[in-house]
């Protein structure tokens, strides 16, 4: 098996390994490609990250495009690019220059990207605690767009979705829904459009 092992503090100048395991800090040149990428501490690269599974337990922060069968999240993800996966799932800060897109997001913790696409998306703040105190931000993004939506605590231009959940301390501009549609009173919505049913 073609792995790579990092502890401490490495430059890589990329290439594509069956296992990445990085611990530390390390410097990437180019585009990574692996079936595993594991990461506890600093990753930076220049080029894409391409894996099956990434697990970021850290700070990733990519010059490119970052594409994932599965984004296993606890810390912060950073990219100039696109970000892409099927599913993506944890803990932490996502940003984006560009678009997230997954089949299944599901995040506690802060998004922000010009358009978040999927076909079911969740995304809450941070529970109450240090992260909390720290990041008392809001996700704000210009579009959310999926077949079912649950937002917590987020500032969004656009949401379009067949069933769409406005949680609590939201505001959003426009919604437009095909489905059901519920809005917490603490919520703020200026524009609705669509063919839905509002639930209380």
């Amino acid at each position: 098996m073609n792995k790579l092992v990092i502890d401490g503090v490495s430059n890589i100048d990329g290439g594509e390994y069956d296992e990445i395991s990085i611990k530390g800090v390390s410097e990437c040149k180019g585009d990574l490609k692996a079936k595993t990428l594991a990461m506890e501490g600093i990753l930076k690269s220049r080029g894409s990250v391409n894996a099956d599974l990434l697990n970021c337990n850290g700070i990733l922060e990519v010059k490119s495009n970052i594409k994932a069968e599965t984004i296993k999240l606890e810390g912060i993800v950073k990219s100039i690019g696109k970000i892409e996966a099927n599913q993506i799932t944890g803990k932490g800060l996502i940003f984006s220059k560009a678009e997230i897109s997954a089949d299944v997001i599901n995040i506690e913790g802060i998004l922000k990207a010009t358009e978040v696409v999927g076909d079911s998306i969740t995304l809450k703040p941070y529970n109450e605690g240090v992260l909390t105190r720290v990041w008392r931000k809001y996700s704000k993004l210009e579009l959310v767009e999926a077949t079912t939506i649950h937002l917590v605590r987020a500032y969004v231009k656009n949401v379009n979705g067949k069933d769409i959940t406005i949680g609590p301390k939201c505001k959003v501009e426009n919604i437009d829904c095909s489905g059901t549609l519920s809005i917490d009173k603490t919520a703020v919505v200026k524009n609705i459009t669509g063919n839905y049913t509002l639930q209380k």
